[in-house]
């Protein structure tokens, strides 16, 4: 996801750009041009940070989440559909 995503980010910035030739125009003349010019790696650039703020926010989600399926399970340990919204509704909530 992350080269398409690069990629689909230097169109929208290019296409504000005046008076500039654009070396491509669509995303696989993107990815070869990248590629070609700056190598395979710049493909990814940036994406350290997004994994620094994504890795934590989607552990709380889903850790918390698993807390509060466990505490609205019932004696037999069976958990209802309603119970299961609410407790995606609170991983969800708590990590936005």
């Amino acid at each position: 996801v992350w080269p398409m995503e690069y990629i689909k980010t230097q169109l929208q910035l290019q296409s504000k750009a005046k008076g500039v030739a654009l070396p491509y125009n669509g995303m696989i003349q993107g990815l070869t041009y990248t590629v070609r010019t700056t190598g395979f790696f710049s493909l990814y650039r940036g994406l350290a940070p997004t994994l620094v703020g994504s890795v934590p926010k989607a552990g709380i989600r889903f850790g918390l989440n698993s807390v509060i399926k466990e505490s609205l399970r019932d004696k037999d340990g069976k958990l209802t559909a309603g119970k299961n919204f609410v407790a995606g509704f609170g991983g969800g909530g708590s990590a936005a």
